[in-house]
């Protein structure tokens, strides 16, 4: 099952910017309006091969399946300006007096959505969209009003909602909910509450933290064992666990019991040892 990623802002404040960061090689766009990117020289990395114009629901599906069965090179999909694709086509629906269009034009995004989740491998799928503010002041994703809002929460359907922000003149992605914006990813997936508007950066926190518990030792409980023990190294525990640091900094492979002895001493022994 792949992952899907929703980055939503204003306009203006990076989401598209940070497509140029991913490898074009295994990159494939799907845009609803068909605009240009905004980086030099996107034309030469973005072609008929790897970028496609539709703001149709069915097309968008159909595109999604013939990119995991038949083109086995792309890791990354993008589905630009995601909120034209229920804007499109309630504009074309607009003097249906009927209010099913809503729940259609609902269903349509849901689709869409669901499909990109249940694409098989190790995709990962952003959607990019526009916010919008309710008459709460809240901040988030831009659909069609609350006739579609009140049929479906399509922000729910996300695991990882990062919100486009520009703060200090530096582009940048909210990662967690400030109470009146909504953003949201698992626990420590993210170090930083503010993170670059970088989708390649975005997408290796994301694969790291899908294999985490390959990986015992993260790069922060490394650095703090190891400032602590050259404070301290007058006992066998701590000379051992140097040994297994400089082994990491060298990126030498170590074994699962050196690292599980590695998690035993920082957790449970150190602040004996240390005096703390």
């Amino acid at each position: 099952m792949s992952e899907i990623v929703l980055i939503y802002g204003e306009s203006g404040t990076g989401k598209s910017t940070a497509i140029e960061t991913l490898p074009s090689d295994e990159t494939f766009i799907i845009s609803t309006l068909g605009k240009p990117l905004p980086f030099k020289g996107w034309k030469t990395k973005y072609t008929d091969e790897n970028y496609y114009k539709t703001d149709n629901a069915s097309c968008i599906i159909n595109c999604l399946k013939t990119i995991a069965n038949k083109k086995p090179k792309i890791k990354y999909i993008i589905i630009d300006d995601f909120q034209y694709l229920m804007c499109n086509e309630f504009m074309r629906r607009a003097l249906e007096k009927s209010y099913d269009k809503f729940s259609e034009i609902g269903q349509n995004a849901w689709k869409v959505i669901s499909e990109a989740q249940a694409i098989p491998g190790d995709l990962i799928v952003f959607f990019l969209s526009h916010s919008d503010t309710d008459q709460n002041g809240k901040v988030k994703m831009k659909t069609i009003g609350k006739m579609l809002d009140d049929k479906v929460c399509l922000e729910g359907m996300f695991t990882v909602v990062l919100n486009s922000q520009i703060v200090d003149g530096n582009y940048i992605f909210l990662t967690q909910n400030t109470g009146n914006t909504i953003a949201k990813s698992p626990k420590d997936m993210f170090k930083e509450r503010l993170i670059p508007n970088d989708l390649m950066n975005v997408a290796e926190h994301i694969k790291k933290y899908a294999n985490e518990d390959e990986e015992v030792i993260n790069q922060e409980m490394v650095d703090d064992l190891k400032s602590k023990i050259e404070e301290c190294k007058n006992t066998e525990e701590l000379k051992l666990t140097s040994n297994l640091i400089k082994g990491l900094r060298e990126e030498k492979k170590i074994n699962k019991k050196e690292r599980e002895l590695l998690n035993i001493i920082y957790k449970k022994q150190t602040e004996k040892l240390l005096g703390l």
